[in-house]
């Protein structure tokens, strides 16, 4: 019987790097000859933001796992079941079955869980964040006891990922670097006055920052411009008109938004998230300490006004960060790294 992967993902709709991610990974799979599907609890659940079109499954393991992994929510898995008979008629997924030989691909922060869920099979862990990581893995030693027993691999995308594995003695761990598809971003030489931001993970200071900004009148006629609630497409157009934008980043892994903002040929001010220290620094951009909202204004109000009085350091440092992002992060070292985690997990346990 031929070995099987089941990628767990979560059943939100919403827009997501993360479930995008978790889709490309089985498209991967299945375009190198392996069996692989992206595993769902609920049998019409799908991430219909994703490009791929294949055939998906569904287990109700989060049920299965529920009461005892997270004893406060019994209501709310009570009603997750009430709605997982309700759609069973309208399934878009096969239901899954476990056999002995399956290999299930958990994302970080559902390790806990999963490892209840499927006590019996091998695992690879998927880290797309350190923060998910960590806290998951203290929710195994609470609950499971050995939160490290059946894992055959570890899929980390970036340092901060791997860091935090190695800190808690996991092994045989493959770094993956994902990437968005920065082929939509246009690095346009001739910017605009325009200062872009994301509120996702910062609303308040967003709030703060663009309000300290228009008032105290240090950006002339730079427009600020809020990218929320925006399509693709539209999110790729403000970031290759915009010269300037401001990282809101908050506990990243890689944080896309600043990759997509510098592969934009934008000018980054502010927040790393930490994660994206790997590729945002000095040299790529201006990074403001965590939390100094202070000083995050007035570098975007310094960079404005040394920009109109000298741009060449700061257009090669444009360049410069968008370069690196899409020389270490396309999709060409995704799928290779990918598929050599995978080859070497497969030698461990065929050996």
């Amino acid at each position: 019987m031929s070995r099987r992967y089941f990628v767990v993902c979560t059943d939100s709709p919403a827009a997501s790097g993360g479930r995008a991610v978790l889709y490309d990974t089985v498209a991967l799979l299945r375009e190198s000859g392996r069996d692989a599907y992206v595993l769902h609890m609920l049998p019409n659940a799908q991430y219909s933001l994703s490009p791929h079109k294949f055939e998906t499954a569904y287990f109700s393991w989060r049920l299965r796992a529920g009461n005892y992994v997270d004893r406060s929510r019994r209501v709310r898995f009570r009603a997750e079941l009430e709605r997982l008979f309700a759609t069973l008629k309208a399934a878009r997924n096969i239901p899954y079955e476990p056999r002995p030989d399956d290999i299930i691909i958990t994302p970080d922060h559902l390790t806990h869980a999963v490892q209840w869920a499927f006590p019996d099979l091998a695992r690879i862990v998927f880290s797309q964040n350190s923060f998910g990581y960590l806290r998951s893995h203290k929710l195994g030693q609470l609950y499971n006891g050995a939160p490290l027993e059946g894992v055959v691999g570890n899929l980390a995308i970036s340092d901060t990922c791997i860091g935090a594995m190695e800190l808690v003695g996991a092994t045989h761990i493959d770094r993956v670097p994902v990437c968005p598809n920065l082929e939509i971003f246009d690095p346009k030489q001739k910017k605009q006055r325009k200062i872009c931001y994301m509120p996702r993970k910062r609303r308040f200071e967003a709030e703060l920052i663009d309000q300290a900004l228009r008032a105290r009148g240090n950006i002339g006629d730079y427009e600020l411009v809020c990218i929320d609630g925006m399509n693709q497409k539209e999110v790729a157009q403000h970031l290759a008109e915009g010269r300037f934008f401001i990282s809101l980043m908050r506990n990243e892994a890689l944080g896309f938004p600043a990759m997509e903002a510098m592969a934009s040929g934008c000018i980054v001010i502010g927040y790393t998230g930490l994660g994206t220290e790997e590729y945002f620094d000095s040299d790529s951009g201006v990074p403001v300490s965590e939390g100094n909202t202070v000083g995050l204004v007035k570098a975007v109000e310094h960079a404005v006004a040394d920009y109109d009085a000298n741009p060449d350091p700061w257009d090669r440092m444009r360049q410069l960060a968008n370069d690196r992002v899409r020389r270490r992060y396309n999709p060409e070292v995704f799928r290779s790294s990918l598929l050599s985690a995978i080859d070497g997990i497969e030698r461990r346990l065929d050996s």
